[in-house]
């Protein structure tokens, strides 16, 4: 298979091995559990579910949590779920470190396929963050199911607050000036917070391109049309999909500009192109990654359905 395929191989990362770790999370959204309903010839020998403890009004995260639990009890030597706060990444990752220390599971030269489906942004780079920080040698398979499509309606609403990504900091300079990249996606007013609260003096607004689905690129110019009317912003395009075309676009985009900016991102577009900022930023350690969490998601109409799968080789990501 190639390093980044369209397709789930519905095996292990070696094949005729179990996997070491299956790492995934339980949102609201239907396609939070259908890469475990679709890895059919598949074993691990720990999975750990990650699921908030946001109020569940609905009942719809009690139900994928138990859909996930279906599927991967009889595939997994040991199966762990860990309750977390959706707004406390460092904490929830710190819980899943502590348990496979305290349960003797290694996280040094292993064999982990990471479903990032419906992790938060923050969540899935303080996790890739601390994998990178503590153990070494991992073989990293990403694997993303993709939404049929998107509510026409706004994502989330509010925000409870505009930060650095934990671990993510970077090494900003007084006597710099600010390069805000913003990743776009179909949340406007969160890009524009985050504009507002670092005041940069360029900003480069990033469409993704190509897109998942035909008309979302132009679905998401139309939706941040306003952040293109700021001072001082420019556009670029970077695939929605490729995490090394994302890499390679940050590379060419920020060449000329190191001497004079601190470089500040904001990951709002895909989840792929998040990992494709984790690989620049891993890198590039005086980047800072900036994010604002939602002080509510529209759970009922967020994403319908399961467009596709997609998965990454990230130890062969460049």
């Amino acid at each position: 298979m190639d390093r980044l395929s369209s397709a789930l191989s519905y095996t292990t990362i070696k094949p005729g091995s179990a996997d070491d770790l299956f790492i995934c999370c339980a949102s609201f959204e239907e396609r939070s559990s259908a890469v475990a309903w679709n890895l059919f010839d598949y074993k691990t020998c720990a999975t750990f579910m990650f699921s908030f403890t946001e109020t569940d009004r609905r009942g719809l995260r009690q139900h994928q949590r138990d859909l996930i639990r279906e599927k991967m009890v009889s595939r997994s030597g040991m199966f762990f779920d860990v309750r977390c706060d959706l707004g406390d990444p460092v904490t929830g990752v710190t819980q899943f470190l502590d348990l496979c220390k305290t349960n003797g599971i290694g996280l040094t030269n292993q064999a982990i396929s990471l479903d990032i489906t419906t992790f938060t942004k923050q969540y899935l780079l303080v996790l890739l963050k601390m994998l990178d920080m503590i153990h070494s040698g991992n073989q990293i398979r990403i694997l993303y199911a993709y939404p049929a499509e998107y509510s026409p309606r706004k994502l989330t609403e509010g925000s409870r607050e505009i930060r650095s990504v934990p671990l993510w900091g970077g090494q900003l300079r007084q006597d710099k000036q600010t390069l805000l990249i913003l990743f776009l996606g179909f949340e406007r007013d969160r890009a524009i917070g985050v504009w507002e609260r670092y005041e940069p003096q360029e900003t480069i607004a990033v469409i993704g391109s190509p897109a998942y689905h035909e008309g979302w690129e132009r679905r998401a110019a139309k939706l941040n049309r306003d952040v293109f009317d700021l001072m001082g912003v420019r556009g670029a395009k970077l695939s929605a999909r490729d995490p090394v075309d994302v890499y390679q676009g940050l590379e060419n985009l920020c060449k000329d500009k190191w001497s004079e900016f601190n470089i500040c991102i904001a990951p709002f577009g895909t989840k792929m192109q998040t990992v494709g900022i984790y690989m620049f930023a891993k890198d590039h350690p005086d980047v800072q990654l900036v994010y604002s969490v939602p002080q509510r998601y529209f759970e009922g109409y967020y994403s319908k359905g399961v467009g596709g799968f997609q998965e990454f080789r990230l130890w062969e990501g460049r």
